[in-house]
């Protein structure tokens, strides 16, 4: 199929519906081999546990899987904690995952999917979630977020920013909007930031290319140093 006339769009359609229909007996027989995957990699994760429990080691995932049980088992336990810890705040909440989430939750109120008890208190920023790697997904954040509001909570917007100046947090506010959306019902979006310190200078867009066949990563991190130095030194005027 040629992209050609005006129907380009239509046969940009048919050639990935194509190559969908192509891709099927493929995964069909990936389809049979799935049982015989799950099966495996969950043998894999016996032994693993198995040797972990012989050395006497716990992972992040243990601890996190063992205090939840904990919780989830032992009412009293719960009781206690919550006598204990009359609110519970949480910082960096965006890089909270779902199993934090339900520890939080039971901490709070004694229910690890109703928020309860005007409890928590919790610090983030959707747009800083890194740590997906570690399981940790925003849209965990998106909810308790809603969830506070709901239950009679407030939500604070922190949006001064007194460390950049006026016309580089201009630029971001004009360029941000169009790239992460504005709309608050996402699980992430921008919010524009007030300044607090005013220059006269421009913002400035420095890209260097570095050629990865000849450069290594340690040789363009020096160059990069050594340019940002250089420029430093012209706008001290040295």
């Amino acid at each position: 199929l040629q992209r050609k006339g005006k129907n380009k769009d239509v046969i940009d359609a048919l050639k990935k519906s194509l190559e969908i229909v192509l891709s099927l007996p493929l995964c069909l027989k990936a389809l049979a081999l799935a049982p015989a995957w799950e099966t495996f990699l969950r043998i894999i994760q016996q032994g693993i546990s198995q040797k972990r429990q012989e050395l006497g080691i716990l992972a992040f995932d243990d601890l996190e899987e063992m205090a939840l049980s904990l919780l989830r088992d032992h009412p009293d336990v719960v009781a206690k904690c919550r006598r204990q810890y009359r609110y519970i705040m949480v910082d960096e909440f965006q890089d909270t995952n779902e199993r934090q989430r339900r520890l939080i939750y039971l901490l709070c109120g004694g229910n690890e999917e109703v928020l309860r008890d005007h409890r928590l208190f919790v610090v983030g920023d959707a747009k800083q979630s890194i740590y997906r790697f570690r399981g940790a997904d925003v849209s965990v954040f998106a909810r308790v977020r809603h969830e506070i509001v709901a239950s009679g909570g407030e939500m604070v917007c922190l949006n001064d920013n007194f460390r950049s100046v006026d016309t580089l947090l201009t630029l971001c506010n004009d360029l941000f909007p169009a790239l992460m959306g504005a709309d608050r019902s996402q699980d992430v979006y921008y919010e524009p930031l007030q300044f607090h310190r005013q220059t006269k200078a421009k913002p400035e867009l420095y890209v260097y290319h570095y050629d990865g066949k000849t450069t290594t990563g340690e040789e363009a991190r020096l160059e990069e140093v050594n340019r940002l130095a250089r420029q430093l030194a012209v706008l001290q005027g040295k």
